[in-house]
């Protein structure tokens, strides 16, 4: 699902660069690009343990304690002469993972109002989700498959809404408010424990599901014009951004013991957690 969605957004780029190469004149009105610093707070609520794991349960800090992450980025737009623009997103964490990358296409019916649609992909750590198997199990010695400390999340929606603005001369406003469906990316997980003082050894194998979830999504931008030298625009903006949904992560563990043969299956079904991210981001953009 990941690789599908960054196709689509690399097709949807492709795109508009190529409309630009073939008929500029006639079809672009205006390119702006912006490098940006980038801070992104979490929050995901956390739930009692049950008898089997709940991965939400395990973000990068203590779960329902709010945790950020600082990125640089970058964002591009290009406004055509028949009231479109399309907007792109990207970002990267220190660690070397994808924070954001975001395709926007929005039409104007009106000066002040617009119709988006959109589609997005970010990421965020899971931590020491292995330590429930510890205390699940503490007649076991787990973790032999080694590297249980963290993980990478991702999680893809796509959404739609509109845009209420104010294009003034030299200060833009916008607002977004926006609602859609989104949900985590399957993965897979294994742990194998060994019973203490036995020969006993027993494999815990995990493969989540791709479920959808509502998804609730305003963005606010603010943009302020510092130089006009006539074929070129230069300015500061402020981009913020709320995004919530109520998501679980379902799965299917598969229990061998001794051996493969005979495997125990159990389809889980995990409570839902609120789940809350908030990005805000400073660019300095360029305009012509």
């Amino acid at each position: 699902m990941k690789k599908q969605l960054i196709c689509v957004i690399a097709v949807a780029i492709f795109y508009c660069l190529r409309l630009n190469a073939q008929e500029k004149e006639s079809i672009i009105k205006s390119w702006q690009i912006e490098p940006t610093f980038n801070f992104r707070f979490f929050n995901i609520s956390g739930v009692a343990e049950g008898e089997t794991i709940d991965f939400l349960n395990y973000p990068e800090y203590p779960s329902g304690e709010p945790f950020y992450y600082a990125f640089l980025g970058f964002s591009g737009k290009i406004l055509f002469i028949n009231s479109i623009k399309t907007e792109f997103e990207a970002g990267i964490y220190d660690h070397g993972d994808p924070a954001l990358l975001q395709f926007n296409a929005i039409y104007y019916p009106k000066k002040n109002m617009g119709i988006s649609a959109g589609a997005m992909l970010f990421s965020y750590l899971s931590n020491d989700f292995s330590s429930f198997h510890q205390k699940k199990y503490p007649d076991f010695q787990g973790d032999l498959h080694g590297n249980f400390q963290q993980r990478t999340r991702y999680y893809s929606a796509y959404f739609a809404g509109v845009e209420f603005g104010y294009p003034g001369n030299k200060m833009n406003v916008s607002l977004k408010l926006q609602a859609g469906i989104g949900g985590h990316h399957s993965f897979e997980e294994k742990i194998q424990q060994k019973r203490i003082h036995s020969n006993y050894k027993e494999v815990l194998h995990y493969n989540t599901d791709y479920h959808l979830f509502p998804v609730f999504y305003p963005v606010f931008e603010f943009q302020q014009q510092l130089i006009d030298a006539k074929a070129l625009t230069m300015g500061i903006s402020f981009r913020g951004s709320l995004f919530y949904t109520f998501t679980a992560v379902d799965y299917q563990r598969t229990r061998y013991q001794w051996t493969i043969q005979d495997p125990e299956v159990l389809e889980i079904i995990s409570k839902k957690h609120h789940f809350w991210k908030a990005d805000g981001s400073l660019g300095f953009y360029l305009r012509w």
